[in-house]
């Protein structure tokens, strides 16, 4: 993408105006002095105008050297994103301008350029310091900031702000950098923009921004999002929706946003549910918000009994099957209860298709002749249908209108099987009647949580180190990441396999990389799951990986919905000239 000259003598300038080269005053990770440029479908030859610390200024040759204000001004602005955000790629800028060859800025993270930092590349076509100016370098590091904040790849709110982050990203810039008139230019601007329909700046950035910290809220939603948003190796592992966006936000302004949200967007029941699902989701950011519960009637798919049937049986019209046909408009009836009813045994039972955690339940009151209404019974749990537990109790209940349903509340957090209505009391008729009566879970929904199979694993490897039985490949699993696995006579096909107890699902694995040469590292590899150990399906390949550190932990996703037993990395490359391979770690992960 990028080609690199460095200057090898002091030779003069071949541009006028342009100051001579001094090699020698440039340090040791100094950035080249010149350029030839090949991207964003232009080719030019670029020379550094102005190098500080960790900013970069070049200008093609078109460029009048005599216009220096883009120096400092780029400078103040890369060191307030720096000073906002910490962490912006590695740190470190090439700012390229050009005359005459484009009129479009552009930019490259440090992810994907071939230079080591992140590229803006703006047209500078005359020599005015102008708003227009300005906010397009400050847009593009806005970009850069967006793309790479906190060392992560990609941004996952693309999709739903478009450019609308950059602006309040410009908007902020200028007030720390006290160019107040500036900001208010761009702030009556931007307040006019619109995506179908929604003023993002106007509507929702700007109040939030000014409501809840300003540039230390939105360093906050990059802080919350790299650390909890899923992530794929150095970059994220797909976009936001709506939902998970108001609820990254409401986590960076520690305060529930929904309100701002529902009059800022385009506010519908799909998007409420998918904040609900977020809140499921990511259980963990720091804003009070009510957990996420769901109703579930366990009463679909349940059998039904009782002590005394419908005179005509249980398929007649009024037969007990229409206790728990969830309608309400039909009933149970059976007759000649008065002598049975507080007496002796009258009831109604329900067998679950499975034992479940009842906490709640409803009655439904008949069609006519409140007279037959229960208004007394206990409600009781058993698992063999012999011996029961009293859950709940209730006398003097009445009902106000015929088919009414009325829910009742009970803690309880044991599973059962079977369900008894123990009728104590009712209204005194000589029939006995119920439209309806449903069993209920009220549960707190809550995510599938990883889980580390690796604990349990054995690993062989086809090259074993025996050498030194500090690096062998039990290493590679023993859960220390200061540890490691080292191979001599790397060749591509090098494979390390974990066979698992019982087979899993794994959708999800990390490696760690060796405490030294990062030669060693891998680079591509593919992951492949069997549950013979003979054949085996591929789940999933990397190509041109890196670790920017030693024993740094790298987490990579896949899908997979098949459990196997074993799981086969296979290491095609690795990241330099060596013949030696190494890795601390290698860990495999599933949900539960």
């Amino acid at each position: 993408m990028v080609g690199i000259t460095s200057c090898e003598t002091d030779d003069s300038s071949i541009v006028e105006g342009m100051p001579d080269a001094v090699v020698n005053t440039d340090g040791a990770n100094a950035p080249a002095r010149g350029f030839n440029e090949n991207w964003f479908g232009h080719e030019e030859s670029l020379n550094r105008q102005y190098y500080e610390t960790n900013v970069a200024v070049y200008y093609d040759d078109y460029v009048d050297r005599a216009i220096d204000w883009p120096f400092l001004f780029t400078q103040n602005v890369w060191d307030n994103a720096i000073s906002a955000y910490n962490n912006v790629g590695n740190n470190i800028l090439y700012a390229v301008f050009h005359t005459g060859v484009t009129d479009r800025a552009e930019f490259l993270t440090d992810f994907e350029s071939d230079v080591n930092g992140g590229v803006i590349d703006i047209p500078l076509n005359d020599a005015e310091m102008e708003e227009e100016k300005t906010t397009l370098i400050i847009s593009q590091i806005g970009k850069l900031v967006e793309y790479s904040a906190k060392g992560v790849e990609g941004s996952p709110a693309e999709d739903l702000w478009m450019d609308e982050f950059n602006k309040i990203f410009v908007y902020d810039t200028y007030l720390n950098i006290d160019m107040e008139a500036e900001a208010t230019t761009v702030k009556d601007r931007y307040s006019t923009t619109q995506i179908n329909g929604v003023y993002w700046f106007r509507d929702w950035f700007l109040p939030v921004y000014e409501t809840y910290g300003k540039t230390s809220f939105l360093n906050n939603f990059y802080n919350i999002t790299s650390q909890n948003f899923p992530k794929d190796g150095d970059r994220y592992a797909r976009s936001m929706n709506l939902g998970e966006f108001v609820h990254f936000m409401s986590g960076a302004a520690g305060e529930d946003l929904q309100p701002i949200a529902e009059s800022a967007f385009n506010w519908t029941e799909d998007v409420e549910n998918e904040l609900l699902q977020a809140r499921v989701s990511f259980p963990d950011l720091a804003y009070p918000f009510e957990a996420v519960s769901q109703l579930r009637d366990v009463t679909v798919g349940a059998s039904i009994t009782v002590s005394k049937e419908n005179g005509s049986g249980a398929g007649a019209n009024e037969g007990s099957p229409k206790l728990i046909d969830n309608d309400t408009n039909s009933k149970y009836l059976t007759g000649n209860v008065q002598n049975i009813i507080g007496e002796s045994d009258f009831w109604l039972q329900q067998q679950l298709t499975a034992p479940e955690p009842v906490n709640k339940y409803t009655l439904t009151s008949g069609n006519d002749a409140p007279s037959r209404d229960p208004n007394a019974w206990q409600l009781l749990g058993s698992n063999d249908g012999t011996n029961w537990t009293v859950l709940d109790e209730k006398s003097n209940v009445t009902f106000s209108d015929r088919n009414q349903t009325r829910e009742f509340d009970f803690d309880n957090d044991i599973s059962y099987l079977y369900y008894r209505l123990n009728i104590t009391g009712y209204n005194g008729d000589y029939n006995f009647q119920l439209s309806e009566w449903r069993l209920l879970v009220l549960e707190t929904l809550t995510a599938p949580e990883p889980v580390d199979y690796t604990v349990n694993a054995t690993i062989t490897v086809n090259n074993e180190n025996t050498s030194n039985p500090d690096e062998t490949s039990a290493s590679l699993i023993d859960g220390d990441t200061n540890s490691k696995y080292l191979a001599f006579d790397f060749e591509s096909g090098l494979w390390m396999q974990q066979e698992l107890p019982e087979a899993k699902i794994v959708v999800r694995y990390t490696l760690t990389s060796g405490d030294d040469a990062p030669s060693r590292d891998p680079a591509s590899w593919t992951i492949s799951g069997s549950n013979d150990g003979e054949n085996w399906d591929e789940l999933d390949s990397r190509t041109d990986q890196s670790f920017e550190s030693r024993n740094k932990t790298k987490e990579f996703n896949f899908s997979n919905d098949t459990a196997y037993t074993y799981y086969k990395l296979t290491v095609l490359d690795i990241y330099g000239d060596s013949s030696i391979f190494q890795m601390s770690e290698w860990r495999l992960i599933g949900l539960e």
